[in-house]
Formats: structure tokens, sequence, C-alpha cells
């Protein structure tokens, strides 16, 4: 009679014999370091039985699995480059799919390849195998192994995968890389991003540059909307195999994602991507580090004011067409519940990396009221009639970046999400970001009297069309430790005059100091004096001149010590 625990020790041997039997490589995996990662590739096993595919580690040959386990749960063709399929256009998405190259100007991997691709921790010589088990089967119906791979440590670098010339003349190069734990919640995930180089781009002289971001089911793109002497680079937003359909509003997601949130927290994933992105520009090309922009639309829009505003550092001004600004409003709609699926629900509110409730986090009408800093100038656009991104959520905001004296010009009007500029006044249309610079001061515009009134969210409520924050041309005639003056008009078709309060932002030079005072005075175009006067600046160190008269002749204003 067998007692109980030598039955379990004997069915114990014999699946460790089955399963010794089964590891032997059966084919070989290929793997060689690049840039700090391991790729690691194999032929999928021939078998239409579900198969899904585990990465092994050691420091030595494996023959067994007693090595450390890196990676599991990858489906069969992880290899095919699917990011290239779904932007295929349409006439030519039947056609058969193809693997991802991951070498410079190399082939891309045959049909029917697994991939994935490692971040190197530690330098040495590394060995892997690659194990396949059917659902349900603890025993491997597929395994392959590498010889040796010396492996160094070093930042992931993209690299090129084509180059394509744009109707206007301009390069397109397209660019691949994968992912490490900094930027996903897991490594070895692929993305693509464009750089699109106008002809007059010199290797000798910083050119501005665009960091243009789409809208939801959109993808990265070669760019035709700057000037020929502009680099644009354009990355795509798509997770493959998230636990819902790949876009996460710019921003990231949980790191527990597929299980049980509230036992992970929220990180910008994404958002330290767009910074991974820059970066390799800035390395590949020579930037104009006080002329870099952001914009984007719709989803597009929603990532550019809330990672924008957070980095003034890199951005001289944003342009945000219909954007979202708080997500955690009422009757806000499917948005809000799309971003529950990747960050919790609002009663979850579960923290982020940066300690904070995460829909306090994208609430940006809290984040500009919290903040007194300095942002990148801001120009939004809005419908009142959209019903994609509602309207509700925007006066709130609107109201919040005048009342705390930030710089911006937003417009609005009765267009729909997909023409939103219907009726939005010129002023707001016409004005160009790209006449900021992030080493030139600006002034904030607040409770002018060209502002119109965007009401309370109600549709019912305030000016049907309108705008806020703009009206006025300026021109930065000093900023130096002695003073700030700027020539300003009014610039409103029909208006010969209006009344603004007036903060000088982003300064350079006159760097004041909280309770500190300063004369001021206001000139009309022929230098007669029309005010003057004392201000103090506030805890903020900002300075604010109330009720300044300025005309579409031009005034010159002027704060000294």
């Amino acid at each position: 009679m067998i007692r109980r625990p030598q039955l379990y020790a004997l069915v114990l041997a014999v699946l460790c014999l089955s399963y010794a039997q089964a590891a032997q490589p059966t084919q070989k995996a290929v793997a060689f370091c690049r840039a700090g990662q391991t790729f690691i590739t194999w032929k999928d096993a021939d078998t239409k039985e579900n198969v899904t595919y585990s990465v092994w580690r050691s420091d030595a040959p494996i023959t067994d699995l007693s090595a450390e386990r890196i990676a599991d749960g990858i489906q069969p063709g992880s290899g095919t480059d699917f990011i290239a399929a779904r932007i295929a256009p349409r006439e030519k998405r039947t056609e058969a799919p193809k693997g991802f190259v991951i070498r410079p100007n190399g082939l891309p991997l045959p049909v029917g390849s697994g991939l994935y691709v490692h971040t190197v921790t530690k330098p040495g010589v590394s060995y892997y195998a690659v194990e396949g088990l059917k659902a349900g089967d603890p025993v491997p119906v597929f395994f392959a192994s590498t010889g040796p791979v010396k492996e160094k440590p070093g930042t992931p670098e993209p690299y090129l995968e084509k180059v394509a010339i744009t109707s206007s003349g301009k390069f397109a190069k397209t660019y691949i890389h994968w992912s490490d734990t900094n930027i996903s919640y897991k490594e070895g995930l692929p993305f693509k991003f464009v750089v699109t180089i106008g002809k007059d781009v010199k290797k000798d002289k910083p050119a501005p540059m665009v960091l243009a971001i789409h809208a939801y089911s959109g993808y990265a793109t070669a760019s035709e909307g700057w000037g020929h002497d502009f680099v644009v680079l354009s990355p795509d937003d798509y997770t493959k195999g998230l636990p819902f359909d790949g876009y996460d509003w710019w921003y990231g997601y949980n790191s527990n994602l597929g299980g049980d949130l509230t036992k992970g927290v929220n990180v910008n994933y994404t958002e330290r991507r767009l910074i991974y992105s820059m970066d390799f520009v800035k390395r590949m090309w020579k930037i104009d580090e006080n002329r870099i922009y952001l914009r984007g639309s719709s989803m597009g829009g929603t990532g550019s004011v809330a990672f924008g505003l957070r980095h003034p550092e890199i951005f001289a001004a944003i342009f945000a067409n219909v954007p979202q600004v708080n997500p955690a409003m009422d009757n806000i709609g499917w948005s809000q519940q799309n971003i529950e699926k990747y960050c919790g629900t609002r009663e979850q509110a579960i923290k982020t990396n940066e300690g904070t409730n995460v829909w306090d986090r994208m609430n940006m009408t809290k984040y500009v009221t919290d903040n007194h800093g300095d942002f990148p100038f801001l120009r939004t656009i809005n419908a009142r009639d959209d019903q994609v991104l509602k309207w509700p959520q925007i006066p709130g905001f609107l109201k919040a970046m005048n009342d705390n004296r930030h710089g911006f010009i937003s417009g609005w009007g009765l267009g729909m999400h997909n023409i939103s500029s219907s009726q939005v006044p010129v002023v707001v249309k016409d004005f160009d970001i790209f006449k900021m610079r992030k080493d030139v001061s600006f002034p904030a515009f607040s409770n002018s009297t060209l502002n119109d009134n965007p009401g309370t969210g109600d549709p019912k409520d305030g000016t049907t069309t309108g705008q806020m924050g703009g009206g006025f041309d300026w021109t930065i005639v000093e900023d130096k430790l002695s003073g700030w003056e700027a020539t300003v008009k009014v610039l409103v078709e029909g208006k010969s005059d209006a009344t603004t309060d007036i903060t000088p932002r982003r300064l350079q030079k006159f760097k004041p100091k909280p309770g500190e005072r300063f004369q001021w005075e206001n000139k009309d175009s022929i230098g007669n004096i029309l005010q003057s006067g004392l201000v103090t600046a506030d805890q903020w160190s900002l300075v604010t001149i109330s009720q300044v008269k300025l005309s579409a002749a031009g005034n010159t204003v002027r704060i000294y010590r």
C-alpha cells in the first residue's frame, strides 16, 4: 500500500520526469543586447492550441527552470508589428501582417515569431529560455534556449525604423522603442513616434520644436502643420494589451493594471514617456530650448493642458483644442468611464505616485487655482455644443485662470466637438503661440473689459460666443533688475479702448519679492502719463496693476523700483 506522502512524491517525480523530457530545447531562441536592452526572439510553437510563453533568465545555460522567470503570459505572435497594422490605410489592412524590425535598417521578424525585450540591470553574461504552456497543462509543449549574451546596462534607445518624405518635402522619421518599467507598468511593450524635420532645419542652428499629441483613436503620424524650420515630435498613445482599448489620455495608469487597482498606485507612465521621447529628439537634433511648444486636440488637448502646465521648464506655450479639464465632474460621460478602467473610480480615489488622489490630479481647475507660479502661455478653444468633452467643465477653468492671474487666451463658440472653431472670436483663432519664447516675459491680462462671460456651464447661461484673457497685442521693451516695461494695444476690431489688470509673468531679471513695493505708470501713444501709482508684490511675488486703461493706438506700461 502506498501512503499519501509517498503518492505525492511519486506524482511529483513523474511530473518532474515529464517536465525534464519536455524541457529539452526543441529549437534555438536568439538574443542580443543593444543600448541596455536584450532582445529575445523565437519561432512560436507549431500548434493551433492556445499556448502562452514565459521567459527565463540565468547566469548559466538553462536546462531546467531553476532560473529566474522574468515574464509570463506572452501571447503567440508577440513579434508581430500590430502598431503598423493598426494605422495602415484601410485598403491595406487585409494584407498579411509583418514582424517588428528589431535592428536598425534590419528586416522584419518572420510571421509567427515571438519577441520579448528585457531591460538589463547589471553587467555580465546571461542565458535565456522560452517556455510554452497550453492552458491548464503544467507540462511545457515548447522550450527554446539561447546561448550566452554579453549584457551591459544603459539608456534604452529608440532606433530608426523607416524614413519617408512628406508632400511638402519634409523628412518623416519613424522610431520604435520598447519600454522599461519607468515608462510602462511592465517592460517590453513597443511604442513608436514620428519626427518630422522641416527642409530649413540646420545642424548648426537651433530649431523650434513642437510636441504634437493626437486625439483618441489617433496615432503617431508625420506632420505638415508647421513651418520648414520646425522639428515636430508625434508620439503614439496606444498601448496594446491593456484591459481596455489602449488609450490613457496621455497620463498613465495603475501599476496593478489587470488586477485589484486599489492595491496599486496610479503612475504617470505616459508623461514620463513623453519626456523620454523629447530627450531623444534633443540628442539627435539641435533644438532651441526657448521655443518648445505643445499642442493637441480632444484627448490630445486634454494631455496638452495636464502635461504642459506641469512643465513650465520645458514649454514656451501650449495650444489645446477642445480639451477636457476636469473628468471628475458629474455627468461628464464616456471619458470619465474610460479613465475609471485604468485609474479606478472616483469613490476609490486611488493615490498617484505623487501622493495625490488621481481625480484631484486630473482636475486642472484645481491645479491652476492651487499653483501660483508661472505656467507656459496657454491658448484654448472649446465648443458650447460639444457632446464629446462637454462644456460645463470649461467656465470654472477659465475663471480660475483669470482669477489667479495666469497668462492665457481662450475662446468658445457654438460649434461641436469636430468644428470647435465655429464662431470663435478672430483674436483667439489668429493668436500665434509660436511668437512666445521661454526666455521672454509676457503680460497676463485679467478682469478685462474685453472678456466675455462663459457662464456657469449651463448651456443657456453666459455669452454664446466669446473669449477671455485675450484681445491685446504686446511687445516686451524691458525686463531687468530695475524694472519691467511693455507696449500694449487693444487688438479687437471695433474696440478703441479697454481696461484690464496686468500681471507680468515669466520674468527673467525683474524679480519681485513678497511685500516689495514698486511704482508704476501708464503712458499713451504720444507719451502722456495717463495713470501712475504704487503697487505691492503679493505673497507669491506677483505684481498686478489694476484697471489699466489701454487703447488701439498703444500704451506703454512700466513697473519699476
